[in-house]
């Protein structure tokens, strides 16, 4: 199927803000997830902190999401090994989604320059309401939710 003159823009930037919004998204989703993993930890070691310890200092532990800050507390000696096990594999997963986040970050750039681009060589070409109808539909498509 051949686009017409007119439906040529819309394709191309139609692209573009699709892959704009699914990184997005991707980058939502490794967000809770990491966070609900830290959640949990902070759950396990809430369950395990002894009861004498100083509510100032439980609170700071729990508030925490660095393994190596959460290993530093003079209680994180005495908990489980299975907690600290979980913790191990949490900051394992949390190094990995940074990792990841850093990389898709640098696609969204990527996605941003050629639709800057694209946008640039549309306002030489293409008429007011062609604009205002490709911002539009940008704007519709990054204010949908995530599926």
């Amino acid at each position: 199927m051949n686009c017409t003159q007119s439906e040529a823009p819309y394709n191309e930037f139609h692209q573009l803000i699709n892959q704009e919004k699914e990184l997005l998204c991707l980058l939502e989703s490794m967000k809770d997830s990491i966070n609900n993993d830290w959640a949990q930890i902070n759950i396990l070691l809430n369950e395990q902190v002894p009861e004498d310890m100083p509510a100032e200092e439980k609170n700071n532990m729990l508030k925490v999401r660095n393994a190596d800050l959460i290993r530093m507390f003079e209680s994180y000696q005495s908990m489980s090994d299975d907690i600290k096990e979980k913790l191990t594999e949490t900051e394992k997963r949390d190094q990995e989604m940074g990792a990841q986040i850093i990389n898709l970050k640098k696609e969204l750039k990527r996605i941003e320059s050629e639709r800057m681009i694209f946008f640039e060589k549309s306002v030489e070409e293409s008429d007011e309401k062609t604009l205002n109808e490709l911002r539009a539909l940008r704007k519709k498509t990054l204010n949908a939710d995530c599926h």
